[in-house]
């Protein structure tokens, strides 16, 4: 996945954190952490165009966005 602007605002633009699972930000569908290695189910109707792996996105976006400090860091901006 390639991030346009930063990671974890375009994360949740799909989803949204709330404790120990994510839900999806246009139908409300849930799944919990310990589903994370399932593909995420909307509910029927749903148009989002996130992620089927909202756990593992949230995972990249963190990784992408640790990546973009440390190049930051390194370059003195």
């Amino acid at each position: 996945m390639l991030f346009k602007t930063n990671p974890i605002i375009e994360w949740t633009r799909h989803w949204a954190l709330e404790a120990d699972m994510v839900r999806c930000v246009r139908c409300h569908g849930i799944q919990l952490a310990t589903d994370a290695d399932r593909e995420f189910v909307h509910l029927r109707g749903c148009t989002s165009g996130g992620a089927p792996a909202p756990w593992a996105a949230l995972a990249l976006a963190l990784d992408h966005s640790r990546e973009q400090a440390r190049r930051t860091e390194h370059n003195g901006a």
